[in-house]
């Protein structure tokens, strides 16, 4: 029982840095900083900060390959394809299409990773995702400005990268905080000397203010505190639940969008939101009938 309470609070907390992860980031991409200087901010910030963890706990016998994968999945392709992503779609593009499609990018890896197959629920779901995905990249297609179309493109692949990150690091039964310090501080090290040789960001263009605030939330918050909340609660109540918690992310972060951020739904796309959030229901009652089954 003890064990469930964790695993559900760690997923109300992947919920909240999940939301705050697209209007925080969307709201730095509107000043000087780029999205080389955010994922710069994010990875030194957490690799120095997690850097005893990871000395503590050492690579918890995975080897150089995986630990590679869960840094490169968890951290590198995720952040990256995020932050770009960011710059070419509106933000509830983004919740949409990173956090509302988990439940489908898991069962996907899941299958791919674990041969791990679909319930009819779970196909459902999947089908219903889809096609909120379809109904919200329609909107990209026929909006004067075709990079947001490239940017949705980019937005899902972080989606798969996340998923990637949750079913490999349930697979291989690594510690939390193993997990976080592993994918911090191997991401830093892969990432800032070339982030530093080939000087693309412009972080010394900034005002101070925005340099704190986004290493502050990038390197604290979402890159210790998100793959930590989310390492707990794959750890304790599996990826696929932990990947349903992500129903209430879209419609939190489009309301968000629009109080903070002026930005506006479009019919279609409030259309895909509800599509896309009713997917992630019946991925629930497909999850409640697995377990049904195994029982």
């Amino acid at each position: 029982m003890r064990n469930k309470v964790t695993g559900v609070a760690a997923a109300s907390g992947v919920v909240v840095l999940f939301v705050g992860f697209v209007l925080v980031s969307k709201y730095g991409l509107r000043t000087a900083l780029v999205p080389w200087d955010l994922a710069a901010l994010r990875f030194a910030v957490a690799g120095l900060a997690m850097l005893p963890l990871a000395l503590r706990y050492g690579q918890c016998g995975l080897g150089l390959g995986r630990t590679l994968v869960l840094a490169a999945s968890g951290g590198l392709g995720f952040a990256l394809c995020a932050y770009w992503g960011f710059t070419l779609s509106p933000a509830q593009h983004g919740s949409a299409l990173i956090h509302g499609t988990l439940p489908l990018t898991t069962a996907m890896m899941s299958c791919a990773l674990q041969r791990t197959w679909p319930n009819r629920w779970q196909v459902i779901s999947s089908i219903a995702i889809t096609a909120g995905v379809v109904a919200i990249i329609g909107t990209s297609l026929v909006s004067p400005d075709r990079r947001s179309v490239s940017g949705d493109f980019l937005l899902l692949g972080a989606s798969l990268c996340w998923s990637c990150f949750g079913v490999m690091a349930n697979r291989w039964k690594v510690p939390p905080f193993a997990a976080a310090a592993l994918v911090a501080v191997f991401s830093a090290a892969m990432y800032l000397p070339i982030y530093l040789a080939l000087s693309a960001g412009h972080l010394f263009e900034a005002p101070l203010r925005d340099i704190v605030q986004q290493a502050a939330f990038q390197g604290l918050a979402v890159g210790i505190g998100s793959i930590l909340a989310y390492s707990t609660a794959v750890a304790h109540i599996g990826p696929s639940a932990t990947a349903l918690a992500a129903a209430a992310v879209p419609m939190l972060t489009a309301g968000g969008a629009t109080l903070l951020l002026g930005e506006h739904l479009e019919a279609t796309e409030l259309g895909g939101l509800f599509i896309l959030t009713l997917g992630i229901i019946l991925g629930t009652l497909g999850l409640d009938a697995r377990r049904r089954a195994t029982r």
